[in-house]
């Protein structure tokens, strides 16, 4: 409104809101609040004002413009801190009166009462140096004594310290104890402090040292160590030297960054006799997997001793993770790595490395992942062999797991035609002078080893198998039930090296049992078998990716005690008690006892009967000089009310001290700003032939009436 401004005065750090042309509805309770719109931090002061009044006709009219003492009430310095008895450092009353309040009433005796010796300010215990982190409070404390009672006055580096909310000062008579309280220590506290005591006959003083360590405000530990990431930065290869952070201490475990690999055992003399190096027999085939679905990747790989065998993808080590598996079978000499929820991230190309002390070889291969149809979720609710009974008639039994050679397992022609293409002599034609085949039974070669494995792991059943004449067919049981067709399952046969092997992504507790392969031809049959187990892993993974240590509780550790204070232990004991508190939402909360004993005891925080948890909010310590432990919280929340317990401890005993802490909500922030600005309507309290006056600064909230207010003629009538 045009009869309303403010603004603020930087040097004097004075806000104003003037109002011309005081009315009577102007009475009311006024606040203003200030907020840090970085930070969020708010503050708040109200007033009132009344109006009296005025039935006169007399020309209110003030000769000097108002803004003509505005420099006034900006113009005096801030008082500097006193450090007088109770929380008002003004009192009303002289604190000398009210002493013989606090003393009993002596009865009547005959000899007059003696008055008390008048004496000069004289410091007992002088102030002691502090050294602090930042952030933590600062206690400074003194014993002067004086009769009358002295006036106290804080200095920093010879200037009147100035009223803070962060500065506090008390003179406890009773035990003549000057104090002043410095919440959330910054590192402009650091300075030579000064407490001056006088009376009128004379004055004594004492100073200290203020120490404040500087810290970031914001915890720059690393969650993760930088030389932690070093691999994903380099080629393959020797490590490079890195940098350490500032907290070396690493959240996460380093075993979780470490690179996917198989560790071979260690070789023995024999195999270091005659070592070999490494060889690809058979290289990664390249591979195109869905979205979502499992990728094997596999080579075979033999060497000795026992290779090492390290996992790489587009150049750099991969990282172990819980949906990787990896292993070396040593029966088949193949390694694999089984990738389970194929993610569009995951494509791209891998490299097995193999490393033995005679040598190194690598093979790669590409993996393409085909993406889901976007927005479409096509897996089913039920598992597609739920529905294998369709495709058959009803009183057909599930189809076995048969084995036939080659990709189809229903080849057009019969591999038998092929056989002799391979044994054609240079002088001999194939059809002149040969021999049929001798008919002969399938025979195991190499039986089937058992396996033991854990949950999710690739299972590798092999065994060596000659087919026979005519070639057998092959079936695969479980606990003597035909093994049913599923997407997780993968046999082949190799006709060169008559190994037949069955693949099983994925496994599970259920998986486990008897496994048997039986081959079958009209001349008569062979069969192996071999016992799976799987030990079963948890779905989630348990192991913290943060130490627990990094949740320690909330405690202040005492120094090693020495000899001398073990010889006369003393059980902690609270001589002043953890006081009541209540703070406002966002402002800092300090929460202080006074605990002595011998030795140093160590002090834990405890909130609601659990453990408090360290955070850069809470700062604690023990200050020697006036046995007193201290509790920080800054930025005070909801969540922070409840009762605060500090247990006190030495091998002599324990002691505990509790108070309520209490949390006063801010108030809920309701948008009074109106949908047209204020400005629109000026021009209803003046007449139109005048031009509006600019507006320098709009206040908040409007309390500018619509209508003008009424006015008095020449003839005294109202208008």
């Amino acid at each position: 409104s045009n009869r309303v401004q403010t603004y603020y005065d930087f040097p004097s750090e004075t806000l104003v809101l003037e109002i011309s042309e005081i009315l009577p509805h102007d009475a009311g309770n006024y606040t203003v609040v200030a907020e840090n719109p970085k930070t969020g931090e708010r503050v708040e002061t109200s007033a009132p004002l009344t109006v009296r009044g005025d039935t006169t006709s007399i020309d209110n009219t003030a000769f000097v413009a108002p803004d003509a003492f505005r420099t006034l009430e900006a113009s005096s310095p801030l008082r500097a801190v006193m450090g007088e008895s109770g929380v008002d450092t003004n009192s009303y009353l002289n604190p000398d009166i009210l002493r013989t309040l606090d003393q009993t009433k002596q009865k009547p005796t005959d000899t007059p009462e003696k008055k008390q010796a008048v004496s000069a300010p004289k410091v007992i215990t002088p102030l002691q140096p502090v050294k602090c982190n930042e952030g933590q409070p600062i206690n400074f404390t003194a014993k002067v004594e004086g009769n009358p009672q002295p006036t106290f006055t804080w200095f920093k580096n010879d200037q009147p310290i100035q009223e803070s909310n962060r500065f506090w000062s008390h003179y406890d008579i009773p035990s003549k104890t000057v104090l002043l309280q410095i919440t959330d220590a910054r590192p402009d506290d650091n300075g030579t402090y000064v407490l001056l005591a006088e009376n009128p006959l004379g004055r004594d003083q004492t100073q200290s040292t203020v120490n404040v360590t500087s810290g970031p405000r914001v915890d720059t530990n690393a969650f993760v160590a930088p030389e932690k990431f070093a691999a994903f930065d380099q080629q393959y290869g020797p490590n490079l030297p890195t940098q350490s952070g500032v907290d070396t201490t690493p959240f996460v475990q380093p075993e979780r960054f470490a690179q996917l690999e198989v560790k071979a055992p260690a070789p023995t003399r024999q195999e270091m006799q005659q070592p070999e190096a490494p060889k690809v027999v058979t290289p990664l085939q390249p591979i195109q997997v869905n979205e979502g679905s499992p990728a094997l990747l596999q080579a075979t790989i033999v060497g000795k001793p026992t290779p090492n065998f390290v996992w790489m993808k587009d150049g750099a080590p991969l990282a172990a993770s819980n949906r990787l598996r990896t292993r070396y079978d040593i029966g088949t000499k193949q390694v694999l790595l089984q990738i389970n929820d194929v993610r569009p991230q995951d494509a791209g190309e891998y490299v097995v490395v193999a490393t033995n002390p005679a040598g190194q070889e690598t093979t790669a291969t590409p993996l393409t992942v085909v993406p889901d149809k976007p927005g479409v979720d096509e897996r089913g609710f039920v598992p597609s062999d739920k529905f294998r009974n369709l495709e058959q008639p009803q009183d057909q039994e599930r189809r076995p797991l048969a084995i036939v050679p080659g990709v189809d397992n229903q080849p057009f022609v019969s591999p038998d035609k092929f056989r002799n293409l391979d044994h054609v002599t240079p002088t001999t034609r194939p059809e002149e002078g040969q021999a049929p085949e001798a008919k002969r039974a399938p025979r195991v070669l190499q039986p089937l080893n058992n396996s033991d494995l854990e949950e999710l792991m690739p299972v590798l059943l092999t065994t060596a198998i000659d087919a026979g004449s005519p070639m057998a067919a092959f079936t695969w049981y479980k606990n003597g039930q035909p093994l049913v067709e599923g997407n997780r399952y993968t046999t082949k046969y190799d006709i060169l090296t008559k190994a037949l092997t069955l693949q099983i992504l994925a496994a599970r507790p259920d998986d486990q049992g008897n496994y048997t392969v039986r081959a079958t031809n009209p001349t008569g049959t062979d069969e192996t078998t071999s016992q799976l187990t799987i030990r079963p892993v948890s779905s989630i993974d348990s192991r913290p990716f943060i130490q627990p240590d990094r949740f320690a509780p909330l405690e202040v550790k005492a120094p090693a005690p020495t000899r001398q204070d073990m010889q006369q232990p003393e059980a902690p004991k609270v001589v002043t008690p953890l006081q009541p508190i209540e703070v406002k939402e966002g402002a800092p909360a300090l929460l202080q006892a006074t605990v002595v004993g011998k030795p140093t005891p160590n002090f834990v925080w405890m909130k609601d009967g659990a453990p408090l948890t360290a955070s850069d909010r809470l700062r604690t310590r023990y200050d020697i000089g006036t046995k007193q432990v201290l509790l920080q919280i800054n930025d005070a929340r909801p969540q922070d009310a409840g009762e605060y317990v500090v247990v006190a401890t030495n091998p002599a005993g324990q002691d505990t001290t509790a108070t309520p802490l209490t949390v006063v909500p801010d108030k809920p922030g309701v948008d009074e700003r109106g949908f047209v600005p204020s400005d629109k309507f000026r021009n209803l309290e003046q007449p139109k032939t005048q031009t509006p006056r600019p507006l320098a600064i709009v206040p908040g909230v409007d309390v500018d009436s619509f209508i003008a207010p009424k006015t008095q003629t020449k003839e005294g009538q109202d208008t």
